[in-house]
């Protein structure tokens, strides 16, 4: 459709009445076309239609505002009235002004500067940009031009109520856009999700009863073979900033290798560790030249997925990777991640076990006496110093309160003392006077300390003394 600017001028011009009647009118058109399913480009089309109407304007643009590549807006145009020969792009560039300052733009002078360099009918000779929200979010813009009596800020105020109603159906169809999109990325997630179900319940039958090294083994073996990969292996580090890594599980095509230690630096491990997931598609030999492993097994690409604890200290990796390009990092990563966080818990598992070895050979092995309490006294645990200073065994000293080496030499004023301060959560030292299961006394240099549970209760007494 084309207007003549000669005919926009000799048409009588409209009442403030007949506007007001054609606005709603306009506004039950854009409701009709929406609930009748028009499409974006056609809602545009006729808001631009009904504003050059009521406007008296002869040329204008419609169009939406999107985000482009660099997250700048940018109009694009859906519908646009223009003389033959006539450029749309010249409105579109005035329209910038009021896309970035989101208020209307008024040109009314007649084309100058560097808008008369070029051919006088390329550029408007007047113009008015209007902005079009949903709520806070502009969503589109118009623009009419070549009004006979120009335009005023009184014109974008009336227009105003269309806008606001356009910009809603706009919001709406956008939004059931989304609800589609979203629909389908939902049909082809439970796609995946049903893959990475069957996937875990394999590897859950393989391993689900195995702990330590074994369960490592048999993880990477696996995998390998749900995810169809050359190769998967498990690395540890001591901290993020190690130049080296220690392989505790390692399978290629099926079989089982032995574990070692590599250089940490310039491998993809050490960005997966630095920066979270990568995805290494191919050329993984060009972009880590001096990666020994991508060398040795001719490896392509690669995927790797960070293992870390409860805190969010990172304790290695898991990469699988393979001598041909792996084209999909979904779903192989979601498993991975699913792994990451069962073998990071066993990892905590084993460090704490590996903790609680050491210091269970320290109180063994400690030359002072050792004991341990409930908060009510009864003793849970002895190390075998505290037997060769009392003559009491393990099962002679267990479930029994540690008067057992009482002597009556202290006053009760002494204990009260003593679980005063236990009590509040202090610890006591003093010299104790006690009598060995044989009778004998015997001088004692005694610490007593409360331990408390993370709310701050009493849960145990430790107590280590020195004869």
């Amino acid at each position: 459709m084309r207007h003549s600017k000669n005919n926009a001028q000799d048409r009588p011009r409209p009442t403030l009445t007949w506007k007001r009647q054609r606005l709603l009118a306009g506004i039950r058109e854009m409701h009709r076309q929406y609930q009748g399913g028009g499409d974006t480009q056609r809602l545009f089309a006729g808001l631009l239609d009904i504003a050059l109407e009521i406007t008296g304007s002869p040329y204008g643009t419609a169009g939406a505002v999107v985000d482009n590549s660099e997250g700048n807006l940018h109009f694009k145009p859906f519908a646009a009235r223009f003389a033959k020969g006539a450029s749309p792009k010249k409105c579109d560039a005035l329209l910038k002004q009021g896309i970035t300052s989101g208020r209307a733009c008024v040109d009314d002078g007649p084309a100058s500067g560097t808008r008369r360099a070029a051919a006088v009918r390329a550029f408007p000779d007047n113009f008015l940009g209007l902005p079009i929200y949903s709520g806070t979010s502009l969503v589109g813009a118009v623009g009419v031009a070549n009004n006979p009596d120009g335009y005023d800020e009184q014109m974008s105020a009336f227009l105003e109520p269309l806008l606001c109603s356009f910009g809603t159906l706009v919001q709406s169809q956008r939004s059931e856009q989304r609800r589609n999109d979203m629909e389908r990325m939902l049909h082809q997630a439970l796609a995946e999700r049903e893959h990475i179900e069957t996937a875990l319940r394999e590897i859950a039958a393989t391993v689900s009863s195995s702990t330590g090294a074994k369960f490592f083994a048999s993880l990477v073996k696996q995998l390998s073979k749900v995810l169809n990969v050359d190769a998967v292996f498990i690395s540890v580090i001591d901290n993020a900033k190690a130049d080296a890594a220690d392989i505790i599980a390692f399978c290629d095509r099926g079989v089982m290798q032995d574990n070692f230690r590599y250089p940490f630096a310039a491998t993809p491990c050490k960005s997966i560790v630095a920066e979270g997931p990568h995805h290494y598609l191919s050329d993984l030999q060009k972009k880590f030249p001096r990666g020994t492993l991508i060398k040795e097994y001719g490896w392509d690409s690669c995927l790797g997925v960070p293992l870390r604890d409860m805190l969010g200290e990172v304790l290695g990796v898991i990469t699988v990777a393979d001598r041909k390009p792996i084209p999909h990092r979904q779903p192989a990563e979601a498993i991975l991640q699913i792994c990451a966080s069962r073998i990071a818990a066993e990892l905590v598992h084993q460090h704490a076990e590996e903790r609680m070895c050491r210091l269970s050979q320290a109180l063994e092995q400690t030359a002072d006496s050792v004991t341990i309490t409930d908060p009510n006294g009864t003793i849970e645990y002895i190390n075998p110093a505290f037997s060769t200073m009392t003559g009491y065994s393990v099962i002679e000293a267990l479930g029994h309160n540690p008067n057992i080496v009482k002597s009556g030499r202290h006053d009760a004023r002494f204990y009260q003392q003593l679980w005063d301060s236990l009590l509040q959560g202090r610890v006591f030292r003093d010299v104790f006077i006690n009598r060995k299961k044989g009778g004998e006394l015997y001088y004692e240099e005694k610490t007593i300390t409360p331990l408390k549970d993370a709310l701050g209760q009493i849960t145990h007494f430790i107590s280590t003394g020195k004869d």
